[in-house]
């Protein structure tokens, strides 16, 4: 059983909680608290999974509560359950709730929330990564922009045009996602100017990968520092996404499946990033100790911090809210394992693309690329693809330069 604690300073809403989530009772232990200095004495109490609060609440708010329960028990999942009227305070809490949920909320959205936490807790049990992500004290928020771009598409009858507004709202990410799209790597023939022609050329799912993408380069300013070429990863990681969608479309894959793959391709190092920014020398050392022993970078990541980069760009993508097949992408895309996926699907694709490509396009200079999983693909039935996948990422390369 998992245990789930609710927090909140309304016992109607406690209750509300109570008999909407009575279909969990057998898959969770529930507890119900009506308040933060309740909710520290229940978790000293009993192990818990995850922790859903409120935000306003009289003597500890929902973000001092989401404070102290990240520095006593770094592996509870947080996610805030907030009015429209909280959203100042929720952001205070930026960098402690790994989730954001509106009231009202319907049950089904919460337990689909909470369930993608437990699922997550089970993909990365190794308690190396639960210890290197309580170290990281910069773990970036998801975007409020991509939040917004979903929320949006939530509606049946949404429009490019409506999306553009929204993106122009964000000054800052507008300046970057036209620098990236006026950048040699799109190759268009005319500059583009404005969000609204951006999102009209790139298509929802590209723009929804490129605003997550720049979030995470973004906050790796300490590159430089730990010994990566942010030209280069970019570089990797937009020929990652191409390749991968290349090979979704030869394989006959529908659109969803064919964008996803284009999402993963493009955020599959990005653990890298939220590496180099939070501990840049140590990052160093891990990079010149692969590179004298012209060995995987995971092996001595293992070695170092007890976790890769790609668990840690799992995981956070998983918190994220992102769909479990791109977090098992980014997550393993490096490493796949017997029991990963045992069809045809966005991991593999990944696995496939990021493998190929790194065949031409080093991820750091010196250092050997992932190579394909043979054994895996021979298994999965698709080994006799490799030649035309092979062929197919050679042509992505050359033709973005």
């Amino acid at each position: 059983m998992k245990n789930i604690l609710f927090v909140d300073d309304e016992p109607m809403v406690l209750r509300g909680l109570q008999r909407s989530l009575s279909s969990q009772a057998k898959e969770w232990t529930m507890r119900f608290v009506n308040g933060g200095p309740q909710a520290l004495e229940a978790l000293a109490a009993a192990p818990c999974d995850v922790v859903v609060t409120d935000m306003r609440m009289p003597g500890m708010n929902g973000a001092e509560l989401l404070a102290e329960v990240m520095k006593r028990y770094p592996g509870v999942a947080r996610i805030v359950l907030s009015g429209q009227a909280d959203q100042k305070l929720v952001l205070q809490c930026v960098t402690t709730a790994h989730q954001y949920l509106s009231k009202p909320c319907e049950p089904s959205a919460l337990i689909a929330a909470v369930s993608r936490m437990l699922e997550l807790k089970k993909l990365m049990q190794s308690e190396g990564l639960r210890t290197l992500i309580a170290r990281l004290d910069r773990l970036p928020s998801c975007p409020d922009l991509y939040q917004k771009i979903n929320a949006a598409l939530a509606s049946s009858d949404v429009e490019l045009s409506q999306l553009g507004m929204i993106v122009e709202k964000d000054m800052a990410m507008t300046a970057k996602l036209l620098k990236v799209v006026n950048s040699a790597f799109f190759g268009l023939s005319h500059h583009v100017d404005s969000a609204a022609e951006a999102v009209s050329y790139l298509g929802i799912e590209v723009l929804k990968a490129l605003i997550l993408t720049v979030r995470f380069f973004d906050c790796g300013r300490q590159m430089e520092k730990a010994g990566l070429n942010a030209d280069v990863l970019w570089r990797k990681a937009a020929l990652t996404a191409e390749a991968a969608r290349a090979i979704a479309r030869l394989e006959k894959q529908p659109l969803p499946l064919q964008e996803n793959a284009f999402t993963a391709g493009m955020l599959h190092n990005c653990g890298l990033l939220v590496l180099a920014e939070n501990m840049p020398e140590s990052l160093s050392e891990v990079i010149s100790a692969a590179r004298l022993h012209q060995a995987p970078l995971s092996r001595f990541e293992q070695e170092h911090y007890g976790a890769t980069h790609t668990e840690v760009g799992g995981y956070l993508l998983g918190l994220w809210g992102l769909p479990m097949s791109i977090v098992e992408s980014v997550a393993f895309h490096a490493t796949p394992t017997p029991e990963g996926p045992q069809t045809f699907g966005t991991p593999v694709i990944v696995h496939a693309a990021q493998a190929l490509v790194g065949e031409r396009v080093k991820t750091i200079e010196g250092i050997p690329a992932t190579p394909l999983n043979l054994d895996w693909l021979t298994a999965l039935g698709f080994a006799d693809r490799v030649p035309i996948w092979r062929e197919a990422v050679a042509e992505v390369i050359e033709g973005r330069g």
